[in-house]
């Protein structure tokens, strides 16, 4: 069993086959990193093992291949003939920046992979979703007009004292002397060693500004809607650098 300090009496692991109900990854996964144990959130490679998993096995399991109907069959015989060795040569020498292709079969191996795309739209930060995030709002603006509205919204987990409070310091957020006010040094060291802590706080401030400055109802119960007024439709996407809406 890897991690063993996390596991320590070698019970609890990951996609155990023993365990009596079934637990995805991963749900386990998540109850893990929201334990009030932190040894999970602050282990210095847990959580991106976790995730390159996860990322790797939405990527087997919902990556397709496009290609032109006018080809299809040409490409659906070149599949049937050129081996997996070849493609993985090809791939290779695609990978290290060699192109010395000699063999009949490493040349239609070359020119299958021209001929086919990879769609990857349910994996979450690959160039596909990306695609896929733009026409959802082209679709949007198709349907409710053009945004009236453009924000960007970047939440300071280095300075707000709720992150301290989802770390498990015992504070009165409400009722904060000087002393107990957020220094950025130590906080920032704070969310570097733990940055699940980081991840819950940005999801609570971006629901909390949905729910009371959009005031957004799907139901259509808050009539009276948010300070922007009622708001009939949104769209968010997070930043690149992931600190950002």
């Amino acid at each position: 069993m890897i991690y063993p300090t996390l596991f320590p009496y070698g019970i609890g692991g990951l996609e155990n086959r023993g365990r009596k109900a079934a637990l995805s990854f991963k749900r386990h996964v998540k109850h893990l990193l929201t334990l009030h144990d932190s040894r999970f959130q602050e282990h210095y490679s847990f959580p991106f093992t976790v995730f390159n998993i996860l990322q790797r096995r939405a990527i087997l399991l919902h990556t397709s291949l496009k290609v032109k109907r006018s080809n299809f069959k040409k490409v659906a015989a070149s599949f049937a003939s050129v081996s997996p060795e070849v493609l993985q040569s090809v791939s290779e020498q695609i990978g290290k920046g060699t192109y010395s292709f000699h063999t009949p079969e490493e040349r239609q191996a070359l020119d299958l992979m021209k001929e086919v795309k990879l769609i990857t739209s349910n994996v979450p930060a690959s160039s596909s979703s990306k695609l896929v995030m733009r026409n959802e709002i082209k679709a949007l603006i198709i349907e409710k007009g053009l945004p009236s509205f453009y924000l960007t919204i970047n939440p300071a987990d280095v300075y707000n004292p709720l992150v301290r409070l989802l770390a498990g310091a015992e504070i009165d957020i409400d009722n904060l002397s000087d002393h107990q006010m957020s220094n950025y040094w130590d906080q920032s060291n704070l969310v570097a060693k733990n940055p699940a802590v980081a991840a819950k706080f940005f999801n609570i401030v971006l629901k909390a500004f949905i729910s009371a400055i959009l005031g957004y109802d799907p139901k259509g119960k808050n009539a009276g809607g948010g300070i922007l007024g009622v708001v009939s439709a949104y769209y968010g996407c997070v930043e690149q650098g992931w600190s950002g809406l």
